[in-house]
């Protein structure tokens, strides 16, 4: 019998990018996207959590984009970003209402 691997399937950097994918259902690669935020937050937390977040989300946001394009990342794992933004945004607003 012959000993068969999955490399002898890659033809080209396409099934390259989309073996990991083959396990994880489509999400090891927003898992790496996920892994960028959380160091960029833990990188800029000396700026306020809030920045730290904004920035990391925003990153998170830009590198989630083209992999959601090239069809390695579910809509959804970009989603999740949005609405980490945009609950951010909110709660940034209701915190800064001062009633003087």
């Amino acid at each position: 019998m012959a000993n068969i691997t999955s490399w002898e399937n890659v033809g080209n950097i396409t099934s390259v990018l989309q073996m990991p994918n083959a396990s994880t259902s489509g999400w090891f690669w927003a898992g790496m996207a996920y892994m960028i935020t959380i160091v960029l937050v833990m990188a800029m937390i000396n700026f306020g959590i809030e920045i730290a977040m904004l920035v990391g989300l925003f990153i998170g946001i830009l590198v989630m984009i083209p992999l959601v394009y090239m069809g390695l990342a579910p809509i959804s794992a970009l989603g999740i970003l949005v609405g980490g933004i945009i609950l951010l945004i909110i709660y940034l607003m209701w915190s800064s209402n001062k009633n003087v």
